[in-house]
């Protein structure tokens, strides 16, 4: 440790010291010799006893002065020194063996070693909180040099902190990125957040082996010590990017033939309907497939071999897609392609290649051939066209137009079509029907219940839905549900009715009264749609209703074309603590093979099966092998359209737990309003 030279005041406190001691010594030395000099000796003169005076006062002062400076003023030195290292971020160094010998500064280092010990304690907690970070903390100062560089930025970078502090931030980006923090930077506009959920949002980092990752970036400016200094809170959103592309491919396409779905397809249909409103001449077409044969496969193949077909025929028509166009599954074995920049006058001979690639498609399985083939209908869009409600309902027509030609066949919409027109009125007049309904809030639910056939109580009610038209009067759903779902609107009620249901049970509940689960049936666009599982959660949380009383019906056809979806849904609403039925059990007979695979809390035979029953000595057996299966999986067996006595004996006989028809009782609106008739709806 080198030793500091003494200070201005030191040097002089010696000098004085010396002269002080001189003044004495000499005097005292003159004195003695004179003393010597004259044998008897004399007094010592009052001058030289001042002298001597004087010279001792100056010595003891700087003796003292010289303690003062040992014992308080070297100390408070080596304080200052420490305060000031620890400042400059550096280790005091001359503080470890230091021994005061005042209380006073005993104290004062007391102090200062505590908050020492405070400072050290809170840059490791500090430190501790940084490195813990799950997000890289990268500070950089104004000249784009890193300060800091934590932890979770080393393992996200692939460098360590000695690599990266004193270098510039460059390095850690792509160039593009590097050029759009240096626009922020140029703008002075430091307070900014890239998300990297988009790709127009996103910035890119570099590891150091080189690769490449999408960061979400948060900068934000910040002072100190008269410093500008940046910090830029890092993460990689691969992963979440991921799942958001995966979310979207959920959303937007059909998850059986991976084509883009109706959800997506019609939100396009009307942005084409627009630009051919702004342009005024048709120079694109909506072609309308439905294929001919299809029921046959999945009547004769089942479900399964149907989904081939169905994967196939979207991969057919795929072939003849030119850039540009869009193809998307409706649902079924409806497929619907919109062409661009096409004049009217190649309509047909487009459309003939799209059935031409289906003309030849024989689906084989089991040594059985089903030649499948499709009827197609086409229609110009043009500024005639006031919706995409009635550009479906024209090419629909059409398509219907050439099945009833002979199927096989293209057909192209024509405006002298009075037959056609009037069915496309008809149908669009609907759509806008049901479209205002939803709008001023007209559809009424009503509820059917079902007993328990050991105790004959109401175990659960089915909820159904009306809408009540123009004039107050009910259209029941025959008349309007089909032509919903054509259009894409069952969606918007299917929700519409979960709405309602759940507002009439909180009433319910704040009443006092306890009500029976209540079953929603759910279409097979609603089971397929990826956030209707958030809309159920949030309007259980805004009604705050208790899931147990809220289950959905969903039917065998929908859970057998839509398997995935189906079983993704039922395990989420199963979560959420609601229940679910399988609808209409039995219809198609190709269920049991996927029986285990979807959990479903209750299972609803078809109607058709129950009607037959009394009469039939094999649906009888057959309604009672599904009582027997559903009771060994542990769910219960609801016997839909029971209308006779003889058929409740006969169920009851067979095992099933619950019943449901007309026999029991009709269904009534669960708040009628003032001008409806009592009785059933």
């Amino acid at each position: 440790m080198t030793k500091s030279r003494p200070s201005v005041p030191g040097r002089l406190l010696l000098l004085l010291a010396a002269a002080g001691l001189l003044l004495f010594g000499g005097t005292l030395h003159v004195h003695l010799q004179a003393e010597g000099a004259e044998a008897g000796g004399s007094p010592l003169p009052w001058a030289d006893y001042l002298l001597m005076l004087a010279g001792l006062v100056l010595f003891l002062a700087a003796g003292l002065w010289a303690a003062f400076d040992h014992v308080v003023r070297r100390p408070l030195r080596q304080v200052a020194r420490a305060m000031a290292a620890v400042a400059r971020g550096e280790a005091p160094r001359d503080l470890d063996d230091m021994e005061a010998e005042s209380a006073e500064v005993r104290h004062l280092l007391a102090a200062f070693r505590a908050m020492q010990a405070a400072v050290r304690a809170r840059e490791q907690r500090l430190r501790a909180v940084l490195d813990n970070a799950a997000e890289g903390i990268v500070t950089i100062d104004g000249r784009g040099r890193v300060e800091s560089f934590n932890a979770a930025a080393e393992s996200l970078f692939g460098r360590g902190a000695a690599e990266v502090v004193g270098r510039h931030v460059r390095r850690l980006l792509t160039r593009e990125a590097w050029h759009r923090c240096a626009e922020v930077a140029r703008r002075g506009r430091w307070q900014v957040h890239w998300t990297g959920e988009a790709a127009g949002d996103c910035l890119w980092g570099r590891r150091a082996d080189g690769s490449r990752f999408p960061m979400s970036v948060k900068l934000s400016h910040m002072t100190v010590d008269g410093r500008h200094l940046v910090t830029a809170i890092v993460a990689d959103v691969s992963e979440q990017r991921a799942l958001i592309a995966r979310l979207r491919h959920l959303a937007e396409r059909d998850p059986l033939t991976g084509l883009y779905n109706r959800h997506y397809f019609l939100p396009e249909l009307e942005r084409a309907v627009a630009r051919a409103h702004r342009a005024g001449e048709p120079m694109a077409a909506l072609v309308y497939i439905d294929l001919d044969n299809f029921k046959s496969v999945n009547d004769t193949l089942g479900h399964l071999a149907g989904d081939d077909v169905l994967r196939e025929a979207a991969a057919r028509l795929s072939r003849r897609l030119r850039q540009g166009d869009l193809l998307a599954r409706l649902g079924g074995d409806e497929f619907a392609v919109l062409l661009a920049d096409l004049p009217p006058e190649r309509l047909h001979d487009t459309a003939e290649g799209f059935r031409r690639q289906l003309a030849d498609f024989v689906f084989l399985r089991e040594g059985q051939a089903v030649e499948v083939a499709c009827s197609i209908g086409v229609v110009a869009l043009g500024p005639d066209i006031e919706d995409k409600e009635e550009l479906l309902a024209r090419a629909d027509a059409a398509c219907h137009a050439a099945k009833q030609e002979g199927r096989n066949r293209v057909c192209v919409y024509r405006k002298d079509d009075h037959r056609r027109v009037a069915r496309v009125a008809a149908d669009t007049g609907w759509a806008r029907r049901i479209r205002r309904a939803l709008a001023e809030d007209r559809m009424v639910l009503a509820a059917q219940p079902v007993a328990c056939l050991d105790t004959g109580r109401t175990g659960m009610c089915e909820v159904l839905v009306r809408m009540r038209d123009e004039r107050g009067g009910l259209v029941m759903p025959g008349g309007f549900l089909s032509l919903a779902a054509r259009f894409g609107l069952v969606t918007g009620i299917d929700r519409r009715v979960i709405s309602g249901v759940l507002q009439w049970l909180a009433a319910a509940e704040e009443k006092g009264e306890r009500p029976v689960i209540h079953s929603v049936n759910l279409s097979a666009e609603s089971v397929a749609d990826a956030a209707l599982l958030d809309f159920v959660r949030a309007e259980l949380e805004r009604w705050r209703v208790d899931p147990t009383l809220l289950a959905f019906e969903i039917s065998e056809a929908t859970a057998m074309t839509h398997l995935e979806a189906t079983a993704a849904f039922v395990t989420g609403a199963r979560r959420l603590g609601c229940a679910t039925a399988l609808d209409d059990f039995g219809a198609g007979h190709c269920a049991f093979a996927h029986f285990r695979d979807l959990p479903f809390d209750f299972v609803k035979i078809d109607g058709e099966m129950v009607r037959d029953l009394t009469g039939d000595g094999v649906q009888r057996a057959f309604v009672r092998a599904i009582a027997d299966i559903a009771r060994a999986a542990g769910r219960k067996t609801i016997a839909e359209c029971v209308e006779t006595r003889a058929a409740l004996a006969a169920l009851r006989e067979a095992g099933v737990d619950m019943v449901q028809g007309f026999c029991l009782a009709r269904p009534g609106l669960l708040a009628p309003g003032a001008g409806d008739p009592p009785g059933p709806a």
